[in-house]
């Protein structure tokens, strides 16, 4: 699992700088299609948009967003007025994939820009029936408004050239599955099955870091668990997208457990660790603050976030001088040994 950082330094959640202590992980996902992890920042990192989540991932890493200690603006206010996991819980998007687009059936018709992946996939299915001649260029211009009309009245269906849900309905139904989400197409089950580990893998990272079993209580529950529970508003992810791989919260909390073993970084050994000092980053920062937090010091403006910064060189010196160890703020190879024992 590769991790990289873009904190949202001007959204206004990131500069409220609240912090939390995190009890659990809440798993989301973003409901838009095709718009990867490292586009997210870009898309929050300003003023006034009312939302904020600890990181995004997808097929290929993870981009984290905010400090894991700092509160997120990520499943609003209970629906009953009680309290809200924004105080407990670090959360995180799961990027869908473009192909998600055909369980969300957005409605289409001649002369609306956007949603071109699902247009072609309209287009494709349409000359796989025999009805479409032109390009599959994403765009609903007079051919394929003609070709939906000709398999309107093929299907007995209103034939108005817009693909609502009737026609989505009967579109999908064919075949072909060009206008239907196959969750065994290849590209669709290497796509979920490569986000779903990164998300177990950093699920299980959190849960090592902060000492919690994803087995117990509320410690690790997707947005829709969340209001079910009365601790977030109404959302359905992930219960839309997980089963239609077989896969449900109750397989993803064994699957967290599984890993959370292997992904604790006494794993590795201090054997081999490199010297670290303040301004080193990446991933061996990342498992000495994991261990320092595991040991009982403190870090509570930023984590295990990877980057070795006076907060970290704090912790590092406060464990050498409870340890009896020379006292300098550099992790060598004796304070590895120690963190390590």
């Amino acid at each position: 699992m590769n991790i990289s950082q873009q904190f949202l330094t001007q959204n206004d959640c990131y500069k409220a700088n609240r912090a939390i202590t995190p009890r659990g992980v809440m798993v989301h996902s973003t409901a838009a299609p095709g718009v990867m992890a490292g586009a997210w920042p870009a898309r929050w990192n300003k003023p006034r948009i009312e939302v904020a989540v600890h990181a995004f991932l997808d097929d290929r890493g993870v981009v984290q967003t905010l400090p894991w200690t700092l509160r997120g603006w990520h499943c609003g206010a209970a629906y009953s007025g009680g309290p809200s996991a924004n105080n407990t819980h670090i959360a995180f998007e799961i990027c869908e994939p473009n192909e998600m687009i055909f369980t969300y059936r957005p409605v289409l018709k001649r002369g609306v820009s956007g949603n071109a992946f699902a247009v072609r996939g309209v287009q494709r299915q349409l000359a796989a029936r025999g009805l479409y001649a032109g390009a599959a260029d994403g765009s609903y211009g007079p051919l394929t408004e003609a070709a939906v009309k000709a398999y309107q009245s093929r299907k007995n269906l209103a034939s108005d050239g817009i693909c609502g849900p009737g026609t989505w309905r009967a579109l999908g139904a064919e075949p072909e599955r060009l206008c239907a989400y196959n969750p065994d197409a290849p590209a669709v089950k290497d796509y979920f099955e490569a986000a779903y580990a990164n998300a177990a893998a950093l699920t299980a990272m959190l849960c090592g870091i902060y000492r919690l079993d994803p087995l117990s209580g509320n410690t690790v529950i997707s947005h829709s668990e969340g209001y079910m529970r009365k601790i977030a508003s109404n959302h359905a992810d992930v219960t839309h997208w997980f089963p239609l791989h077989g896969r449900g919260m109750d397989s993803f909390r064994r699957d967290v457990k599984a890993r959370l073993g292997s992904s604790a970084p006494a794993g590795a050994g201090a054997a081999g660790r490199p010297v670290l000092r303040r301004g080193a980053a990446g991933p061996d920062v990342r498992d000495m603050q994991a261990l320092l937090l595991k040991a009982g010091q403190s870090l509570p403006k930023f984590g295990a976030d990877g980057s070795f910064g006076p907060e970290t060189e704090n912790a590092v010196t406060a464990f050498q001088k409870a340890r009896g160890l020379t006292i300098d703020g550099i992790c060598g190879p004796q304070t590895w040994g120690a963190l390590y024992a």
